[in-house]
């Protein structure tokens, strides 16, 4: 067997190998032909149920059609998902500084903790940065137990 870049280039070859149609292992698979079709074509998706039956029709593993689809999809969604240069900052923002806890004592405002945008914009306003990268998130302790005691790092 050669590489396969889809699920349905593999099974196109086993078809070959055995001298079937598609139309002969939708009736084996008991599924539309046009499920079939759609698969081979690279435009169907192959489930776990169809994965078990093909691997006991061809005695290929259901894993390995898995594992072609699952890099199809991948490698579609690469070509057609816009990358988000921002998501790095928001996790960085939102994973390091203390939100919750900004929300609460009244620092920084919105209306919904969800609201990353608005939330970007107040910590933008509160830290005094031109942009929400070069907010620079350094160690804090947002709660203190002892007032009357000297600030010790952690």
């Amino acid at each position: 067997m050669t590489d396969h870049s889809t699920p349905g280039q593999l099974i196109a070859e086993l078809l070959d190998q055995r001298g079937w149609t598609q139309r002969t292992l939708a009736v084996v698979l008991e599924k539309d032909e046009s499920t079939i079709n759609k698969i081979v074509a690279g435009k169907g998706t192959v489930t776990t149920e169809t994965a078990l039956a093909l691997e006991d029709v061809f005695g290929v593993a259901a894993e390995r059609f898995l594992e072609l689809q699952r890099q199809y999809d991948l490698a579609v969604a690469r070509i057609s998902t816009k990358p988000d240069r921002a998501r790095a900052t928001r996790a960085a923002l939102f994973g390091d500084l203390p939100i919750a806890e900004m929300l609460k004592r009244g620092w920084i405002k919105s209306d919904t903790p969800q609201d990353t945008k608005s939330i970007e914009k107040e910590l933008v306003r509160f830290f005094g940065a031109a942009n929400a990268s070069e907010i620079e998130v350094r160690p804090h302790a947002a709660k203190k137990t002892l007032v009357n005691s000297e600030p010790r790092p952690c």
